[in-house]
């Protein structure tokens, strides 16, 4: 979560006012996603389904999944510039290290692994289907629960590991009570 953190810290300096909307998604729920829309195609024995972005790292051997998926959508008046300020952007967000970011002595790493910039309408419809999946997805397990809330970038881990660790509480205490029952 710390490169999220540096990423919207880039994205506030490099961007600014352009900055129209930031969604966060953690790996989990992109694999839900992916997981719900197979099995629909395969229920109607349609094409398998591919998300318009990479899960894994185009590093090595492929298998190191992104641990999180940042959408960010940018709206200007002067696309020249825009477009100026984001390539700006993603080449600061893509050769910036970990160690140019801070002096924690953590092994030198960029602050993004990959992006994709929408060429297109329909890229740009596709990218947010994917968030518009999310909801629909995650519920579909019997359960759901959203972070559209306002807090710091910071604290987004730490709160959603206290809300899964809150809800599986619950679930054991309702079990306990089932078996008592």
């Amino acid at each position: 979560l710390d490169q999220v953190v540096r990423l919207m810290a880039l994205a506030r300096q490099e961007l600014g006012e352009i900055v129209a909307a930031v969604e966060w998604m953690d790996r989990a729920c992109l694999e839900c996603v992916v997981q719900q829309q197979q099995q629909r195609r395969r229920a109607k024995s349609s094409s398998s389904f591919q998300l318009p972005i990479s899960m894994r790292s185009d590093n090595d051997d492929g298998t190191q999944p992104y641990p999180h998926s940042i959408l960010l959508e940018t709206h200007g008046s002067d696309e020249a510039h825009d477009m100026e300020k984001l390539d700006r952007f993603l080449t600061r967000a893509m050769t910036t290290t970990t160690e140019d970011a801070d002096d924690s002595g953590q092994p030198s790493s960029p602050i993004v692994d990959n992006g994709v910039v929408a060429q297109d309408l329909r890229q740009l419809q596709a990218f947010w289907e994917i968030r518009e999946m999310a909801n629909p997805a995650v519920s579909s397990l019997g359960y759901g629960y959203k972070y559209d809330l306002s807090l710091p970038v910071e604290e987004f881990d730490s709160f959603g590991a206290r809300i899964q660790q809150h809800i599986q509480q619950e679930l054991k205490q309702q079990q306990g009570r089932q078996q008592d029952g």
